[in-house]
């Protein structure tokens, strides 16, 4: 400051660099850490190395150069331009501690007051003492440091600088059969709730998959590599193994389906986590240029929220655990494919991941559409993040209004069996929609005229487990193990007539030698399968693997008949196809029947919804998942399934989950019958007891 008391340019430079060092300490530096720690939503978003580095330049110095904008306005105002500048330097410490609360769980009656006590003190300090703001000067060095090592030394590095691997295409002259290739690769798939009690696919609950093993080869006892995805399909397209540190791209793995069709096969892949090919041909699944870039700029502001805010803060904020970008474009429930579909061709026009399966399914009408009768050789290759959570679809493919993300698994499984059922139940609705994907994509084949010439490949990444209390992707010893590796994988080579099941110990890396096979391409040397058409040692030894470490998968039984019979203690036999997911409790024989209408009040009793989000159901609006919140007496648990909820005076469920709670804010959920309640005028609470057989009906009040 000079004797006027102005500010000076020595005083403007000072102030510079200390608003870049609050914003580093505070903001920049725990999002470059964090998206250096997970490259792989990067590859996600398809960015390049020029939009990595203005990423990172952006992250590091866009909001201190505007915000030393308007403190150059500030100039002829000495008082305000202190002020101003001092108060990133406050914020900065305060974002710091906010991070450092989150990590360890701190409450925000206790992180809030001290982020604003620490705010308040560091920028009035920083006003008072000379030496003080020269030693916060100093620190905005850490901002060009942290975007160097972000660039140089993080995982983002590999992504960014890896040089682009030399052509391994297979010359057009070395096929002797260049088929349509049509390979579908589903998320995140529970192979045991997809099976009936024989061992077979669920015809009731799953039509087109039970179809295919009437018209493909079913191979039964197929593992997936890797229990994440940014392993698991990499390795499947390249036919690699889950050992080493690859990332998702061309450079860690130069050898692919994608590189060695390039010369032969139009290539047509939607890729939303890995990115894999690098053909001009292959369409981006991220808008391009730097409306790409700012969605990014979206996602990371959401992370950082997370980062920062307290717990009952965050919630508020687009969940960040079940996806790879997009958090806050999520669209709202989407009309049946039957009815209006408004938002959905918007949507398609992202080929992206949003928030919301919905998406996903107009991302898979998009790209069954360019199957066509006259097209030149052609890969299609889709990941759909479907069956992937979050859980909001039922068969008919309506969404309901998942608005309470706790419930799923995040990332373990609750602890509370009537919870981790609800899981399952809801990830079994949504496979369901997943498997009316299949269905219009053999429909497609047929009406192109393409069905006897083509390759169908239909498989998923990897499962997911709802024991509960576990954690749902970790693999361990036992039946998790089982749910995280199998998976389910449907061939179908050119001019196969009649279905087969094979119990075969095969893998997900054997998909690529087995097609290359069929075109008649010289075997792939380096390749970590075998070709399928020949015979697999029963005693073939599997490998799976998670965060880089293998271990033996067993080859010689099918473990996974012990997962299918614990899913039908769970659920009984209630009835065919979905009535055994809706009769649930002691209970369940109402599942069905109308409420007696003689039905008495019951007094200390209240219900309100919390979903869905109001008591009326509204037209075409489908419900599945109720959440509902209970005031009971005192003393006077509520057990599970002992509150039944009944649509238009028809029971289409059972809630529960209160762990013996009693007293007010009850909370109990419940999977209902979206086929009559989405029919109905609204829901209605009933507490059922006495004896299963004879039981008495009365009426909870509705708040």
């Amino acid at each position: 400051m000079n004797r006027r008391g102005r500010v000076g340019r020595s005083e403007l430079a000072i102030a510079a660099a200390a608003v870049t060092a609050g914003w580093t300490v505070g903001v920049s530096q725990p999002i470059l850490d964090l998206y250096g720690k997970n490259a792989t939503v990067l590859t996600a978003a398809k960015l390049g190395r020029g939009a990595i580095i203005e990423f990172a330049l952006l992250v590091a110095f866009a909001a201190p150069l505007a915000w030393m904008a308007i403190a150059v306005v500030l100039l002829r105002l000495p008082r305000a331009f202190r002020i101003w500048t001092a108060l990133p330097v406050g914020a900065g410490v305060a974002g710091a501690w906010l991070v450092v609360a989150r990590q360890h769980a701190l409450t925000g009656f206790v992180s809030m007051p001290v982020a604003a006590a620490l705010l308040s003190v560091s920028a009035i300090a920083y006003t008072r003492f000379t030496a003080l703001r020269a030693g916060v000067a100093l620190m905005g060095l850490l901002a060009p440091v942290s975007v160097a090592l972000f660039l140089a030394t993080s995982s983002v590095a590999r992504v960014a600088w890896a040089a682009p691997s030399a052509s391994v295409a297979i010359p057009p002259t070395r096929l002797v059969h260049t088929p349509s290739i049509v390979w579908m690769v589903f998320d995140e798939t529970n192979l045991p709730l997809l099976l009936d009690r024989d061992g077979d696919i669920d015809a009731l609950r799953y039509p087109n998959l039970a179809a295919l093993t009437g018209s493909a080869t079913w191979y039964r006892n197929a593992v997936g590599i890797d229990s994440l995805t940014p392993r698991a399909v990499p390795g499947m397209l390249a036919s690699r193994d889950g050992s080493g540190t690859a990332w998702p791209t061309p450079a860690d793995y130069p050898v692919n389906a994608f590189s060695l069709l390039a010369d032969a096969y139009r290539l047509d892949a939607y890729e939303p986590v890995t990115d894999i090919c690098a053909a001009p041909s292959c369409l981006p699944n991220m808008l391009t240029g730097a409306r790409s870039l700012w969605s990014v700029f979206d996602d990371a502001a959401v992370v950082y929220g997370t980062m920062v805010l307290p717990g009952v803060l965050a919630r508020h904020l687009p969940p960040i655990t079940h996806v790879w970008g997009g958090f806050g474009s999520q669209a709202g429930p989407t009309a049946s494919s039957t009815g209006t579909t408004q938002g959905r061709a918007t949507l398609a026009k992202f080929r992206r991941f949003s928030h919301g399966p919905a998406q996903q399914l107009a991302v898979a009408e998009e790209a069954i559409s360019r199957i066509a009768r006259d097209e030149r050789p052609t890969l299609h290759f889709v990941h759909l993040l479907l069956p992937h959570r979050p859980w909001e679809l039922v068969p008919d493919e309506t969404a309901y209004d998942d608005n309470d993300d706790s419930e799923q698994p995040q990332p373990r499984v609750p602890r509370a069996p009537w919870l981790a059922h609800d899981l399952a139940a809801r990830f079994a609705l949504q496979a369901a929609a997943a498997d009316a994907v299949v269905g219009r994509v053999v429909a497609r084949l047929r009406s192109e005229g393409l069905w006897d010439s083509a390759i169908l490949i239909v498989t998923a990444d990897h499962g997911i487990n709802f024991t509960p209390g576990t954690v749902a992707r970790a693999p361990s010893a036992g039946d998790e193990l089982d749910e995280l590796y199998r998976v389910p994988l449907f061939i179908r080579l050119p001019g196969q007539r009649a279905g087969v099941v094979s119990d075969a110990p095969v893998s997900t890396v054997d998909i690529l030698p087995t097609f290359l096979a069929a075109l008649g391409a010289p075997p792939l040397q380096e390749a970590a399968g075998l070709d399928l058409a020949a015979p697999v040692p029963a005693s073939r030894a599997r490998t799976v693997w998670a965060s880089g470490v293998g271990r033996p998968f067993d080859a010689a039984s099918l473990t996974i008949s012990a997962r299918v019979s614990s899913y039908a203690t769970w659920f009984g036999d209630q009835g065919p196809g979905w009535d055994r997911f809706f009769a649930r409790g002691p209970y369940r024989a109402l599942l069905g029947t109308r409420i007696p209408a003689d039905a008495a009040p019951v007094t200390g009793y209240r219900a309100h919804a919390i979903l869905p989000g109001s008591e009326r159901v509204a037209d075409g609006q489908s419900v599945s998942l109720v959440l509902a919140g209970l005031s009971t007496p005192r003393g006077r648990p509520v057990p599970d399934g002992s509150i039944v909820v009944a649509s238009g005076g028809v029971v289409v469920g059972f809630l529960g989950g209160a762990g013996g709670a009693s007293g007010a804010g009850v909370r109990v959920e419940g999977v209902v019958d979206w086929r009559t309640a989405g029919r109905a005028a609204g829901l209605a609470y009933y507490l059922a007891t006495g004896p299963a057989s004879s039981p008495t009906l009365q009426a909870i009040a509705r708040g």
